[in-house]
């Protein structure tokens, strides 16, 4: 519809709105078709010309249709139906605390995936399990005509995956074959750009064995910093020093002098400690030489190997330097140093169980649960809330290990004071930390004991307790 045909429209309008004829004013076909007829009539034969002509000539043009890719299915099952309403709820206020990547792996861990119409990717960027990464493709080329293959990856048909799928078919692949992903990332990691091609070699870290180091080695020349810096922490998890690197070895050697040794009065041992700092900018330079440096490196530089490192150092004397310390272990000690790691960091107490949590992924399962086991029972509620930011839930306590935790027993206390918003605070912050600790028995437990403790069984912050419980496992786990 033109322009002014729009406006002589508008014009007849308001001249109905005011009650007179728009007879003068329609258009010259529509009022030889009206003139036959008396003025009243005239009026309601342009009225339904008019109206035909608003609901049907000015109604916007379609956009166009483009055929879209259909959504790829899953390796694992949509949860029950039962099980979708207590998931959107819990999604809902996990995502307003940042923690929907740690909802979606704990449902992954029972062995299902939100509906498509409860979850989906954001982009192509979301972090999410790897059951999830058909889906984080499908949205990164939504807009395209691609269609995957349902081959599995190869070097030839490399470019017909996108980054997420490769990520997780490399993942898999370090798992049952890693020398087969070994050779492909031998073979189209160096084409990649930077950030995908560091994403691509962290996958390395599954499965790392002394058959590696070749390849490892020759990461140490990439041409982008974080992929070397990978590689030499990897490189050092296999026994490997930095050798001939003289930017490393500078880096280890500064690093060595922001520490002190002294003996231990009482026990006549040798004590590791970080010196005191006099400024911002020496605390600065510090923490980044902990990125460059491995724990087999700096240890040698103070005289010692990894396991005497990790024995002598002294936590509690500054906790950002403790935090960097297990990372840095996390990152690059060997397998044998971080059962000796743990059982420092236990001994410590909570200043360093706090930041213990990056140690878990490399420690055996037993040594993972002893360990958050630990944290649960001498971490305060903000401690563990920074604990379990980065801890994978482990859905492996039952009643009587939860009536055990410090946490476990505030919250039954507080269920029977939510009239203060301060409890309710307490109470919703302690169940988002241990609902997904329990195994679906104890979270039904839970619910019951916080009922009759008090606490009104429609509250909302029940309902991941409730989504645990109703998440019978698709998979042979608690």
């Amino acid at each position: 519809m033109r322009g002014d045909e729009q406006e002589a429209l508008a014009r007849m309008r308001d001249c109905w709105f005011a009650g007179g004829t728009a007879f003068p004013l329609a258009p010259e076909p529509w009022r030889t078709l009206a003139a036959p007829n008396d003025p009243p009539t005239r009026e309601v034969v342009l009225l339904a010309l008019a109206g035909q002509a608003f609901q049907v000539g000015h109604r916007p043009a379609p956009p166009e249709f483009r055929a879209s890719v259909p959504l790829p299915d899953l390796s694992l099952p949509v949860m029950p139906d039962a099980a979708r309403q207590m998931f959107r709820a819990t999604l809902k206020d996990f995502d307003q605390h940042g923690l929907s990547e740690r909802l979606l792996g704990f449902v992954a861990s029972r062995g299902f995936v939100a509906h498509p119409l409860d979850w989906m990717p954001k982009g192509a960027t979301t972090e999410a399990p790897d059951v999830y990464a058909p889906w984080v493709d499908w949205v990164a080329r939504r807009e395209a005509d691609h269609v995957m293959p349902d081959d599995r990856l190869s070097a030839e048909n490399w470019e017909a995956f996108f980054p997420a799928a490769r990520r997780s078919e490399l993942s898999r692949m370090r798992v049952h074959d890693p020398a087969a992903a070994r050779a492909l990332l031998e073979a189209k990691a160096g084409g990649e750009p930077a950030e995908a091609r560091l994403r691509l070699i962290q996958v390395m870290q599954t499965n790392l064995q002394p058959d590696d180091r070749p390849y490892l080695e020759t990461l140490c020349g990439d041409r982008s910093g974080k992929v070397k810096s990978l590689a030499a922490h990897l490189l050092a998890r296999l026994g490997v020093g930095v050798g001939d690197d003289t930017e490393k070895a500078a880096a280890n050697d500064e690093l060595a002098d922001f520490i002190e040794a002294r003996k231990s009065l009482i026990l006549r041992k040798r004590k590791l400690a970080p010196r005191a700092l006099k400024t911002a900018a020496q605390e600065r330079r510090r923490a980044s030489l902990f990125e460059l440096c491995t724990l087999r490196d700096l240890a040698g530089r103070l005289e010692t190997d990894e396991a005497g490192f990790v024995e002598a150092w002294t936590f509690g004397t500054d906790d950002d330097v403790d935090a960097a310390l297990i990372a840095l272990a996390a990152r690059t000690a060997s397998d044998a140093a971080l059962p000796v790691m743990m059982k420092s960091v236990i001994a410590a107490g909570s200043d360093a169980l706090a930041h213990a949590a990056p140690l878990i992924a490399r420690l055996s399962p037993a040594d993972g649960l002893t360990l958050q086991m630990a944290a649960l029972k001498t971490l305060d509620s903000d401690r563990l809330d920074t604990f379990q930011a980065h801890a994978p839930s482990f859905s492996a306590l039952d009643t009587g290990d939860l009536a055990t935790l410090p946490i476990v027993k505030t919250l039954l206390k507080d269920a029977a004071r939510t009239e203060t918003a301060g409890n309710l605070y307490r109470l919703e912050k302690s169940v988002r930390l241990i609902a997904f600790l329990a195994r679906r028995e104890a979270a039904g437990d839970l619910v019951e004991r916080l009922v009759a403790s008090g606490l009104s069984p429609a509250e909302p912050c029940l309902n991941p307790l409730r989504l645990n419980a109703a998440l019978a496992s698709a998979n042979p786990l608690p």
